[in-house]
């Protein structure tokens, strides 16, 4: 059992600090489930009255958790691959975790996934070891063992589907997916920003679309929240749609609660022969093959700058409104 000695001992645990001020374990931590809000805190304790601790994956996530606030879907990302690769490491502490450990989960996923998908995961996992290490959890991060570059991925060409015949089937999705597709196409959206829209986020007297943090949908960094230009060829769709008289989520079936996220699982290709992703791809090869400026696109698609340069400056609302009126064409 991992002792921890580098603590100092607090003059009041944390539970007991809590309960002195009136409050619990989630009004410390909202983000967490009462479950994982508890274990928090009742760890912590342990930890500030000078008792010894076992380390699990689990609390690597709760304290990865506290310190970078994550969007729920990449929460749900650090829980499956981090508990994976402790379940082939075969170990239930952290701190038992070796180099011959973290080769032999990056082994098996090169025997199961691609080897794009094994550098992915495995950037997640080493990610969390990381702040292991930073925390004095560990002496060291064994997947520093693990060199990415030498894991070779297959390059294949990209085929993008442009979407003019796409738009004759789209009469085959169910009536609210519609609007959706239309909010997609026009606007490059991600299906996750698309879907958790909400009715004030549809400024039609300004002709914007807002794309911004809610109550459902975090956004997962500050080039992700952005105004987006309402063509005419996505104004009609939306006048179609009667939208007076909402006031929450326009797409309100469309969240699922066991993953927090938009839109998640949906699948168009055996009505319309594409996915919602196509939408997306699409805008950003039409916009490219037009030789509109990359800086435009990214702030049109809520990309981070490439580089320094590129984060100084704004784009206009009119050149991205010429930009997306190519879309129409």
């Amino acid at each position: 059992m991992e002792v921890v000695s580098r603590s100092p001992r607090a003059e009041t645990p944390t539970s007991v600090a809590l309960e002195q001020e009136g409050m619990s374990p989630t009004d410390l931590y909202p983000q967490l489930t009462d479950e994982e809000a508890y274990r928090v805190v009742e760890r912590q304790s342990r930890i500030e009255a000078g008792l010894p601790v076992e380390r699990s994956w689990q609390d690597l996530i709760d304290l990865a958790v506290r310190l970078k606030d994550p969007a729920p879907s990449t929460l749900g990302e650090w829980k499956r691959h981090l508990s994976k690769a402790m379940e082939v490491a075969g170990v239930e502490s952290v701190a038992e975790v070796t180099e011959a450990h973290a080769r032999k989960y990056r082994d098996h996923l090169l025997d199961s996934v691609a080897a794009s998908t094994t550098k992915t995961r495995l950037r997640y996992v080493k990610a969390l070891f990381e702040v292991a290490e930073e925390e004095d959890w560990i002496e060291r991060n064994p997947f520093n063992a693990i060199k990415l570059k030498r894991i070779k991925a297959k390059s294949k060409p990209k085929e993008v589907q442009l979407l003019d015949e796409v738009d004759k089937h789209i009469h085959k999705l169910p009536d609210h997916q519609q609007l959706l597709y239309w909010l997609m196409k026009y606007t490059g959206c991600h299906v996750s920003e698309a879907a958790g829209i909400r009715a004030d986020d549809i400024d039609l007297e300004q002709g914007i679309l807002h794309i911004r943090e809610n109550d459902l949908r975090p956004v997962k960094n500050a080039y992700r929240v952005r105004d987006i230009p309402i063509i005419p060829a996505l104004r009609k769709h939306i006048d179609a749609v009667y939208l007076k008289g909402i006031k929450g989520y326009v797409f309100p079936g469309l969240y699922e609660d066991k993953y927090k996220r938009w839109g998640n699982g949906m699948s168009w290709n055996r009505r319309i022969g594409v996915s919602p992703k196509a939408c997306r791809d699409a805008a950003t090869t039409v916009l490219r093959d037009h030789g509109v400026n990359e800086f435009v696109i990214g702030s049109i698609l809520g990309h981070t700058p490439k580089n320094s340069t590129n984060r100084y400056g704004s784009v206009t609302m009119d050149a991205k409104r010429k930009a997306l009126e190519l879309l129409a064409l």
